[in-house]
């Protein structure tokens, strides 16, 4: 996923980008409209902090996700670099609630 924004000139790098720009380059990308997530860093700015699809079973090919959280960013959002976190990925499957 971050080549595929990298691709569409959108990098971690701390700038702000539109939330739709970074929508269509995942959809264009992959077929899928993702939903993004969004938390608000220290500095209350909100930043991009989860891309949610949806996969087969198999997870092998994204799906058109039967339901979908509603994103809760602006417009405009942050996307921060990059830092070592042992938390920082995190993958739900189909069985898990949305958290």
């Amino acid at each position: 996923m971050l080549q595929v924004l990298e691709d569409a000139g959108i990098k971690p790098n701390g700038d702000f980008y539109s939330l739709d720009a970074i929508t269509t380059a995942i959809e264009e990308a992959t077929g899928y409209t993702p939903t993004i997530i969004c938390n608000v860093n220290t500095s209350g700015y909100y930043q991009m902090y989860e891309i949610y699809m949806c996969t087969d079973t198999s997870g092998s090919d994204f799906i058109e996700c039967p339901v979908s959280p509603t994103t809760n960013c602006p417009s405009t959002v942050l996307f921060p670099p990059f830092v070592e976190s042992a938390s920082a990925a995190r993958i739900y499957l189909p069985s898990q609630q949305y958290a």
